[in-house]
């Protein structure tokens, strides 16, 4: 008799999967300390995740300019490092919104996002 080995492939949570990404992109770990940290089969997994949580930073950040923008003063110092402050600001707060909507999935076992091509439901 042949008998193999059953592999478990370990899954992981979106929470978990933002952890990484986030601490990759902090610089306080590289991709392969996070793969030996978390227990990753293979550095591939995160780089996909990193495009994965990238994409989703870009959809967020999608800027339509105006067709006839005015022309503006440049920014003072002052309101450049104030803006600087605010978009940091966002940044941690979308951060903070994307981890709790994955703790949200976690625990309540429920899709709160809206999977990319996802038909709408009619009533």
């Amino acid at each position: 008799m042949n008998y193999q080995q059953n592999i478990k492939r370990k899954i992981f949570s979106n929470l978990q999967k933002r952890t990484v990404v986030t601490a990759i992109e902090q610089g306080r770990m590289s991709i392969k300390e996070a793969q030996t940290a978390y227990g990753v089969k293979n550095e591939k997994i995160i780089r996909n995740w990193l495009t994965q949580y990238k994409t989703e930073k870009v959809e967020l950040c999608i800027v339509t300019e105006p067709k006839m923008a005015k022309k503006t003063k440049p920014f003072s110092t002052a309101q450049a490092e104030a803006l600087k402050k605010a978009l940091e600001e966002a940044e941690l707060k979308i951060k903070a919104l994307n981890t709790l909507i994955d703790v949200a999935e976690e625990q309540l076992k429920i899709d709160i996002r809206k999977k990319s091509g996802a038909k709408q439901s009619s009533k």
